[in-house]
């Protein structure tokens, strides 16, 4: 280039940079502030979608714990993070369809999810509202796209980094729930503790929603706590404590049986055991002891919403009488089920009222909740999909050594904890879970496939982009 052109190339820039600011004000007078500013973070995730379309999931596991923040698509609202999750799917999947190739990679869980999306189909034709069906159906399709995007990866260094976001967004979430509970009501138990008001959701408005992400991100949080770095050493036991201070403010018993589970399956990895004895131990002496946990976390609630898990055990809970009232639903739906998010309509034909809310969202239970709403046809998808990852983290465990091993663990233990909360609770019509389910079933695929006997230098690696 000539030495005169480079002259006038900051003056070039300058230009340029001054007709933007104006532009940006002009638009920001118009209409509102936030407004160009919006319109620059939608291009920005635009070009991270076509160029690194992991890239956006990585974002959409950081805004998770703003997931309050949402955006109107037609009358469906989606928060910051689900819309992210959705882009990144279908950013891939058509990258993938540009290049030549067909967004569907061979793997052991790929056509048991299929079937899965498939069981939902007849939904939309039997559903009294069907919206609520192809919600579902587009939704889980995305992350479906996401799961194939994360195996066609295949590295270790995609799994570690993953699951390092996932420790840090839940350990925002038990932050916020702390500063920000959403609630201006303290905890109180009522009776024997079945009840409780003032129960913080959190980032979710649900305190079992908080609860499950709480126990989902927590096997990770445990993983990076027992790396080699220090510094990871450090990230991972600060979200370790949010984490459990999430959970206890939740006062979610499912969400203490989802956590115990974890923290059991974790006791697999062999450098976890000296941690979970100590963490017993510190947590045992402080519930004995009494008193506060910053001042929000008060362990008296804790020990009573523990305690009413014997009242509830006996009959009292509300569970009882929906888990004796939905086979029934499930007989006169056999095949396809009444349609997916159709259940709190059709329970009130059956006598089931909630004195809350007027009718119970589920069946609070996995696969009750599935087999009423897709049938038959979706509890053998569902049992599909739960044996075929049991059988991939089985081989995966024993193909890998070191920290990855505990990498398989830490995936084996999120979704034991997901399994025992899903006993009493059906939070994955939560899409953000069902998000971080997909996401993590990936990550138990990848680290199936990767070669027997390979162990990974430290945690994580591998956050950038790929190089081409």
């Amino acid at each position: 280039m000539p030495a005169s052109l480079n002259r006038l190339e900051p003056f070039t820039y300058g230009a340029i940079a001054i007709v933007g600011g104006a532009l940006t004000a002009g638009v920001a007078y118009v209409t509102s502030p936030l407004v160009p500013f919006a319109v620059i973070a939608a291009a920005a995730v635009a070009i991270l979608t076509a160029y690194w379309p992991l890239g956006t999931l990585y974002l959409a596991i950081l805004a998770i714990p703003f997931k309050l923040v949402t955006i109107d698509f037609g009358g469906a609202g989606l928060s910051v993070a689900e819309a992210l999750f959705v882009l990144s799917g279908v950013g891939w999947a058509v990258r993938r369809v540009i290049s030549g190739s067909w967004p569907f990679v061979p793997s052991p869980l790929g056509r048991p999810y299929a079937f899965l999306l498939l069981a939902i189909i007849p939904g939309l034709l039997v559903a009294v509202h069907p919206f609520g069906v192809f919600k579902t159906l587009i939704m889980w399709t995305t992350f479906f796209l996401i799961y194939q995007m994360i195996v066609a990866d295949g590295r270790r260094e995609t799994v570690r980094t993953t699951l390092l976001l996932l420790a840090v967004s839940a350990a925002l979430v038990g932050f916020l729930a702390l500063v920000a509970p959403g609630t201006s009501q303290t905890e109180q138990l009522i009776g024997p503790g079945e009840v409780v008001e003032g129960r913080p959701g959190g980032s979710f408005q649900d305190p079992n929603i908080l609860a499950t992400f709480e126990a989902l991100g927590l096997p990770a949080a445990l993983a990076l706590a027992l790396g080699r770095r220090p510094a990871l050493r450090i990230v991972g036991a600060g979200s370790f404590l949010f984490i459990l201070i999430g959970l206890a403010l939740s006062l979610s018993r499912g969400g203490f049986l989802a956590a115990a589970g974890a923290l059991l399956v974790m006791l697999f990895w062999r450098p976890f055991r000296w941690a979970a004895l100590v963490t017993l131990v510190i947590v045992l002496a402080f519930v004995t002891a009494g008193g506060n946990l910053f001042g929000d976390v008060q362990t008296a609630n804790v020990s009573g919403r523990l305690q009413s898990v014997g009242y509830a055990a006996s009959g009292g809970d509300p569970r009882f009488a929906i888990w004796r009232t939905t086979p029934t639903i499930i007989e006169d739906h056999p095949f396809f089920g009444i349609g997916e998010n159709q259940f709190p309509d059709v329970a009130l034909r059956y006598g089931l009222f909630a004195e809350v809310r007027g009718s119970y969202q589920h069946a609070h239970n996995i696969p009750l909740t599935i087999a009423a709403e897709m049938g038959l046809i979706g509890l053998t998808a569902l049992t599909w999909v739960f044996v075929a990852l049991i059988r991939v983290l089985v081989g995966a465990y024993r193909r890998t050594v070191g920290l990855d091993r505990g990498l398989v663990v830490a995936v084996g233990a999120a979704f034991a904890a997901l399994t025992l909360q899903g006993m009493v609770d059906y939070t994955v019509s939560s899409n953000t879970v069902a998000a971080i389910t997909f996401t993590l079933a990936a990550c138990g695929v990848a680290l199936w496939q990767a070669p027997p006997g390979s162990a990974s230098v430290d945690l994580p690696a591998g956050a950038g982009p790929p190089k081409h």
